[in-house]
């Protein structure tokens, strides 16, 4: 479904070590450039092929945190981050051990990164190709749930039922480069007011800065 929807005087020498030096800070200016639009895919690279568990610390754990959504992305890995991997293993079909390896962060690669969050329910998203985007919600109300997701200048809807307690997917197309987010709203079991949560914890993000579905 589509959006409807943003000086002193130097010597010569002096001089010379200016120029280069302005030279260097755009070769490393560039480089950094390049490093920000790869970064995604390198962190998730870097961490996929390592475990983390509960007492571990660190970058990956700070990537994990930030890739699941509602936690606090502080690099403990804690009872609270271990009752999220459980939570998020057992909807996946995985064994809900807590311990995050290979199979755990295959399954975040799938889905990407958690773009907002209510109350038993999280949206992922991440870049399927140069045109189209996948959204997950990852239901965990406990009950049918559906969802809207709401950005400057429009609204991504998914008017199709999700079931409890599991993630699913949809490809939206889009050729925004970046999102200025407003809010994520969820219909447990019902489409109306009363059965309505919505929150505006929500990132804004662009495009480049999700990594790609796997």
């Amino acid at each position: 479904m589509k959006p409807t929807m943003t000086t002193a005087a130097r010597t010569p020498i002096v001089r010379r070590i200016a120029v280069v030096a302005a030279g260097l800070a755009v070769a490393v200016s560039s480089a950094v450039g390049v490093s920000v639009a790869t970064a995604p895919e390198a962190q998730a690279a870097s961490c996929s092929t390592k475990t983390v568990k509960l007492g571990s610390k660190g970058t990956c754990v700070k990537e994990l945190q930030r890739r699941l959504g509602a936690l606090s992305a502080d690099g403990v890995f804690g009872t609270g981050t271990r009752n999220r991997v459980r939570s998020f293993q057992a909807d996946t079909g995985l064994s809900a051990d807590g311990v995050v390896g290979k199979k755990t962060w295959g399954k975040l690669n799938r889905y990407g990164t958690a773009v907002g969050w209510v109350a038993g329910g999280i949206l992922f998203a991440c870049r399927k190709s140069s045109t189209e985007m996948h959204f997950s919600l990852w239901n965990n109300t406990g009950k049918h749930a559906q969802w809207e997701y709401k950005v400057t200048g429009g609204t991504y809807y998914a008017d199709r039922t999700t079931t409890k307690n599991t993630i699913k997917r949809f490809t939206f197309d889009s050729r925004e480069t970046s999102f200025n987010a407003r809010k994520l709203g969820v219909w447990v079991g019902y489409l109306d007011p009363a059965h309505y949560k919505s929150t505006t914890k929500v990132r804004d993000y662009k495009r480049s800065s999700l990594r790609t579905c796997a």
